[in-house]
């Protein structure tokens, strides 16, 4: 696959696994203060390193886990990264042990911003782009609302602004668009009457 054909802004996806919340946020992560791009062209290498975001088995890394990540040809080489990439993960085993699991957790706020200030107080590495990124990534219930924002906001430094500006336009219910990358929304969001 060339540079040009890896897609910068990955799917919007229905997490099936609790690792599936982990891969969406370590790549927020990772992605932190770097071109995008440059990520998106290693993530298979963060797939394997990151024994395929086995949640419980990332919990449990130690020093030489860390240190075998911190070899692996193809992954930023950031101590800070990879260890909230281990933190976020016993984070994440915490809130899913709670009746319901970490889906329950997403869907116990009355809004985006209270959910996004918790995102960003439990987990590292987890500002408010993250926070946004990740929530819209996982299709989560607050997508409507992070949609309105989207289409409403208008300073380039809110994130909405900040995530069309890379893009070009994302769109929650209907089609996502990447300039030439097209990835449908599998979001269970209620029609717009």
């Amino acid at each position: 696959m060339s540079d040009d054909a890896v897609p910068t802004i990955p799917p919007v996806i229905t997490p099936q696994r609790l690792g599936d919340y982990l891969e969406v946020m370590t790549r927020a992560v990772f992605q932190t203060g770097l071109s995008w791009h440059q990520i998106a062209l290693h993530w298979r290498v963060y797939e394997r390193a990151f024994d395929d975001f086995d949640v419980a088995r990332i919990a449990g890394y130690g020093e030489m886990e860390i240190a075998r990540i911190m070899e692996t040809p193809g992954i930023l080489r950031s101590p800070r990264k990879v260890a909230a990439t281990v933190k976020n993960a016993r984070v994440l085993l915490d809130l899913d042990a709670a009746p319901g699991g970490f889906p329950a957790y997403l869907k116990a706020f009355p809004g985006y911003s209270a959910l996004a200030k918790d995102l960003k107080k439990r987990f590292t590495f987890m500002g408010e782009m993250n926070a946004w990124y990740f929530l819209f990534r996982t299709c989560a219930r607050w997508s409507i609302e992070l949609e309105v924002r989207l289409q409403a906001s208008p300073r380039a430094t809110e994130p909405a602004t900040a995530m069309r500006s890379e893009t070009g336009l994302l769109r929650c219910g209907a089609r996502r668009l990447d300039r030439s990358y097209r990835v449908p929304c599998r979001c269970r969001a209620p029609a717009h009457s």
